[in-house]
């Protein structure tokens, strides 16, 4: 991989650039040069939890420029919404962490946490908008959760537990999901303490539950940490009139979305169970949702201006004429970055309902923002296949199944993956804060056919081949030396109606995948030959330096580990260690 080095500042802008560009100034070739910038960051991340006091602006910078390196050479982050979320969620940490003096909470902090709510609510009415956007879904008659949770790309043994609860007791749980996405997300902008106490708790129920129940732990934990920006409005010690103002507007809120709850589905209560549906029609809802999206950006936009006022206010009380030309030029600062931010994110979202374009003018050069993923589009899981995204269905899951033999006639033995359902009788994985980019994608292609999908064709290369990296990834019980055919068919799981025996799944035949293939295929070949950026993967380059041969090293004692256990316990460690020593 050689990538063109930009001369000018026009180049730079254009190519939005990654630092595995400049890899020959180092004299390493791009594959080290990435695996380098992955090990700066994990070094500067545990050195910044052991010893806050280089926590600052400088570091939460050069990790987020190291990050966003990598994404832009490493397609596959670029495709998920966890990887861009973190890229948007890292730039405002970095605008949160300017102070350019010492201070318990800095001015300037008010816009960049009013920034992190619109972002949450960015996420997540996008992800309520969307489950109900598609007149079909099964969303609109609740019986979403029925077949949802089988359908994750990688459901957890809770998961099956809660498909074999009562029909109503899922559509109940549906509506209240769907509910939690579409309405409360209005109350993340209200700055009222019990709204935002209220906001908070029910959508950390929210993420908890979800991460509880798919392994999407990445994305589930991003959005905790950005509920927690719900709670950083100031708090009056004094109890008065003022007080008890805030307090009866909250209930008021709060107790006005339950209406709207009403509202928006019917109930019937019979024979000790809830009848429920939906009260409200398609073009009620496409109806609601042009409004919705109509008010909320002027108001949005009112409400940022003047959390804008209100932190120069601030900066202009801090007493001291050094101290308080500091903070007004952090404010200032913040304020012109924010600004930007606010009004790049404003197209993506005010598109949601697709008849409208764009409620703020937006000057050309934000829009160079998206490819920063500084304003990005949160409406679908997977951003490159919006339409693989699993939808429910009676029939099961279309789950890819690999099988491998030594003869192209057999006998064939499933080649399973640890992390995506294969084997009926494995329980269903849990995977600690560890998102498995090949089993997940894997997923997404059993809707596609083999000839459009570089992905898997690339992988049976790589299997066929053994390729060490990929072979770690499987279980390939009773092929020494690896397969020599590989095919792949496709087979619709569902979970087991009842924990029967140790079936944790059903399957049934739907169709072939891939016949009988072997490495020396011409039309597996002629695949892999045109697969951009998959492909038959280069033998790692031998660069004559140290550090390259450090970072050779180090894979090589890492391999291709299951999952982030080892690491987490490393980090809980340090943690433990330095609460121990300070």
């Amino acid at each position: 991989m050689k990538l063109a080095v930009p001369v000018n500042f026009n180049e730079i802008v254009e190519s939005f650039p990654s630092l595995v560009q400049y890899n020959d100034v180092i004299n390493l070739s791009a594959y080290h040069c990435t695996e380098a910038l992955v090990v700066l960051g994990m070094i500067i991340s545990c050195i910044n939890v052991v010893t806050p006091v280089i926590r600052g602006t400088l570091t939460l910078t050069i990790l987020w420029i190291c990050y966003f390196s990598i994404v832009k050479v490493v397609a596959a982050f670029s495709h998920w919404r966890w990887s861009i979320l973190l890229a948007e969620v890292g730039f405002l940490c970095i605008l949160l962490s300017i102070k350019l003096r010492k201070c318990a909470i800095a001015p300037n902090s008010r816009i960049v946490s009013w920034l992190l709510r619109w972002l949450l609510f960015r996420v997540t009415f996008a992800t309520g908008f969307i489950k109900l956007s598609q007149r079909n879904s099964d969303w609109w008659n609740l019986s979403a959760l029925q077949t949802f949770f089988q359908t994750q790309l990688s459901p957890t043994p809770l998961a099956y537990y809660l498909t074999i609860l009562p029909d109503w007791m899922l559509k109940l749980m549906c509506a209240i999901a769907v509910s939690a996405e579409l309405i409360l997300p209005f109350l993340f902008l209200v700055p009222l303490r019990f709204v935002e106490m209220f906001a908070f708790v029910t959508q950390f129920v929210l993420q908890v539950n979800l991460l509880l129940t798919g392994n999407y732990s990445i994305l589930n934990v991003l959005m905790i940490f950005l509920c927690f920006s719900l709670l950083s409005s100031r708090r009056s010690k004094v109890f008065g009139m003022r007080t008890i103002a805030s307090a009866f507007l909250s209930f008021a809120l709060i107790g006005s979305t339950a209406v709207v709850f009403g509202t928006m589905f019917a109930f019937k209560f019979a024979d000790s169970t809830i009848g429920i549906r939906f009260a409200i029609t398609y073009n009620q809802f496409s109806e609601f949702s042009r409004l919705a999206i109509l008010y909320i950006v002027p108001v949005a936009a009112s409400l940022f201006a003047w959390t804008v006022l209100c932190s120069f206010y601030e900066a202009i009380r801090t007493p001291g004429c050094f101290d308080k030309l500091q903070d007004l030029t952090a404010v200032l600062m913040t304020a012109i970055l924010a600004t930007g931010l606010f009004l790049a994110s404003v197209p993506s979202f005010s598109a949601l309902n697709g008849s409208i374009n764009s409620l703020v003018p937006v000057p050309a050069f934000l829009q160079e923002l998206k490819p920063l993923y500084l304003a990005n589009d949160y409406r679908y899981f997977h951003q490159d296949h919006p339409n693989l995204v699993y939808k429910s269905s009676t029939e099961g899951r279309p789950t890819l199944v690999l099988e491998g033999s030594m003869s192209e006639t057999g006998p064939w033995k499933e080649l399973s993956f640890f992390h995506a359902p294969g084997k009926v009788d494995r329980m269903p994985a849990i995977i600690p804060g560890h998102s498995p980019a090949v089993d997940f994608e894997l997923g997404l292609a059993a809707t596609q056919t083999f000839d459009k999908s570089p992905f898997v064709s690339s992988l049976v290369y790589r299997i066929l081949s053994q390729q060490k990296d990929v072979v770690q990834q499987m279980e390939l019980t009773g092929f020494a030396s690896g397969p020599k055919y590989i095919s792949i068919k496709v087979y619709n799981y569902k979970f087991s109606p009842r924990v029967t025996g140790k079936d944790w799944w059903t399957k049934s035949y739907k169709s072939l995948f891939l016949r009988p293939t072997s490495l020396n295929s011409p039309h597996l070949t002629k695949l892999v030959a045109e697969s951009i950026g998959l492909g038959k993967r280069r033998e790692r380059p031998n660069d004559t330096t140290h550090l390259s041969f450090a970072l050779d090293q180090m894979r090589a004692l890492v391999g291709q580990p299951r999952d982030l256990t080892p690491f987490i316990v490393v980090v809980a460690s340090i943690l433990l260690l330095r609460k121990l020593i300070l």
